[in-house]
């Protein structure tokens, strides 16, 4: 493998196998019992491979499987941490365990996982080898010219001013027996929405400057919710942020596309996508559409955070008790008003919309 070897990214598969499994065949990377046959390529999931769907598990087993076929061929399959695999990991080693965040706010962990669409199942299929593996995942990673994170936010700085430190802190936490350090970690890789209006080249420049590269890949919002789009009408990545950013999230829990984009494809044209400000759509991106209005804020908002910063007025969510495979409850209610984050000297609160309790 070497740094020309094929690039590839997904992101937020949540837990949809079969999805991610048609959309790798379809780049000629796995074959129709889904083994390897990408060669010495190179593939990037972004993070969020549980909840939302009935699968997660699945799909970790399915990238370990195919990280070994492709380290014999001399490629690489791996994935980052996100903040659903935050949260999940959380609930496994924390469940219903009662602490304070740093708002002096009563906190479970086992509750909000089950509230983001987590399924009960999840945590007790997936073994503690499988948990271990996930929680010492990167964070953030530098391919080539490639940033690779999960969430399209500058909280990573937070946590360090290079890959190697972050990562370390990171993995620190994760290893930590100390549900606080969890949850704020969890909040952390929550926050959305930083790279968009008139601040976010500047924001995406920070985060370049200090962990390298020439462009930002990430998933975490996704595009319908960041653009005018529906779900099904999505069908490549979205370059914006003056060329600095490539969210490569399609919503496949919306009804969207599991998209798998070739990134050296993008990178080898981002120099002659660079000019102007404003939108930018890179060599086969999306065309065409502006920013859905909520999306269109500068990284701020009046409403309080969700910390899930995934959940929408009259999304499904599950019961308390959390829901098995094959169930479609609804719950009403149950989810709980979360405080904005303390702010942070050169950091802002992204715009997640918040469901009141008993709404």
């Amino acid at each position: 493998m070497s740094e020309t070897s094929p690039l590839f990214v997904a992101s937020d598969v949540h837990g949809h196998f079969d999805a991610l499994v048609e959309a790798l065949r379809g780049r000629g990377l796995v074959d129709g019992d889904a083994a390897w046959t990408g060669g010495d390529a190179r593939l990037w999931i972004l993070g969020d491979l549980f909840d939302r769907g009935e699968e997660g598990v699945a799909v970790v087993r399915l990238l370990r499987r195919l990280a070994g076929q492709a380290a014999a061929e001399g490629g690489i399959v791996d994935t980052l941490v996100g903040n659903h695999e935050v949260l999940m990991l959380g609930s496994k080693r924390f469940g219903d365990r009662r602490f304070t965040d740093v708002d002096g706010q009563e906190r479970q962990f086992l509750h909000w996982w089950v509230l983001n669409g987590g399924f009960e199942d999840d945590l007790g299929e997936l073994t503690d080898d499988e948990a271990e593996w996930l929680r010492t995942r990167r964070v953030v990673h530098l391919v080539g010219r490639s940033l690779l994170v999960h969430s399209d936010t500058e909280s990573y700085l937070a946590y360090g001013r290079s890959e190697e430190a972050v990562n370390t802190a990171v993995r620190a936490v994760m290893a930590s027996d100390e549900p606080e350090e969890w949850w704020q970690l969890f909040r952390e890789l929550t926050r959305r929405h930083e790279f968009m209006g008139a601040d976010g080249p500047s924001r995406a420049r920070g985060m370049l400057r200090a962990f390298g590269g020439e462009e930002l890949i990430h998933g975490h919002s996704t595009i319908p919710d960041t653009t005018d789009l529906e779900p099904g009408q999505v069908t490549q990545a979205r370059r914006y942020c003056d060329g600095l950013a490539l969210n490569v999230d399609g919503g496949v829990y919306q009804g969207g596309r599991c998209l798998v984009v070739h990134l050296n494809l993008f990178t080898a044209s981002l120099s002659r996508k660079r000019k102007g400000c404003g939108d930018r759509w890179g060599s086969g991106a999306l065309r065409g559409s502006g920013l859905h209005p909520q999306a269109q804020r500068e990284g701020r908002s009046d409403a309080e955070d969700d910390p899930s910063g995934e959940r929408g007025e009259g999304d499904e969510v599950a019961q308390h008790c959390g829901r098995r495979r094959g169930e479609r409850r609804s719950c009403e209610g149950v989810a709980e008003r979360m405080p904005s984050p303390p702010q942070r000297p050169n950091f802002v609160v992204s715009h997640i919309r918040h469901n009141d309790a008993g709404a």
